[in-house]
């Protein structure tokens, strides 16, 4: 019986390994993504107490730099999980923050920016409370990436926090 279990734990544990799932992060990829030049990039990941009564499961993350009339209107980020036949846009997270965006300094998301979800399901977020997003980086020109940390609070109690690293995808003129 002692055999059997070590077998089901080893086999689990290879199994996580090769979906890029290192099991400790309840609502994301939980493992590290690379970039196409091999380098190892930062993980994204989402967790907090919400991620236990709504399924916040990503399979990537994008960005997106919104431009109008070649001014940043603002920075969205998009945690996206892969899409069924059902419901071919599947985004159980979507954080946009509002120009201006200053880098290294902490943003409030009521006041700044929002949370929202893309999915099937009709379950909307709970109302924001608090929250806060600090962009370690928001180059948003040419080959640019989004990096930062998330936090928020809602009117439920529920919490989130959240890591990202995409590439920045430009968008308008």
């Amino acid at each position: 019986m002692m055999r059997l279990t070590m077998m089901m734990a080893l086999f689990v544990s290879v199994a996580l390994v090769a979906c890029g799932d290192d099991g400790d992060s309840p609502g994301g990829d939980g493992g590290t993504d690379a970039a196409s030049d091999g380098a190892v990039q930062p993980q994204n990941a989402l967790s907090g107490t919400i991620t236990k009564t709504t399924d916040m499961t990503f399979h990537k993350v994008e960005s997106f730099c919104y431009f109008l009339s070649g001014t940043l209107v603002n920075i969205t980020v998009q945690y996206i999980n892969k899409p069924t036949a059902a419901s071919p846009t599947l985004v159980p997270l979507q954080l946009t923050v509002n120009a201006p965006v200053s880098i290294g300094q902490s943003i409030d998301l009521v006041k700044g920016g929002s949370l929202s979800r893309i999915m099937g399901d009709g379950k909307d977020l709970p109302e924001l409370t608090a929250g806060s997003v600090t962009l370690s980086t928001g180059d948003c020109a040419g080959a640019g990436k989004v990096e930062g940390k998330l936090s928020a609070t809602f009117k439920s109690g529920s919490t989130l926090q959240g890591e990202f690293s995409a590439k920045a995808e430009k968008v308008g003129n």
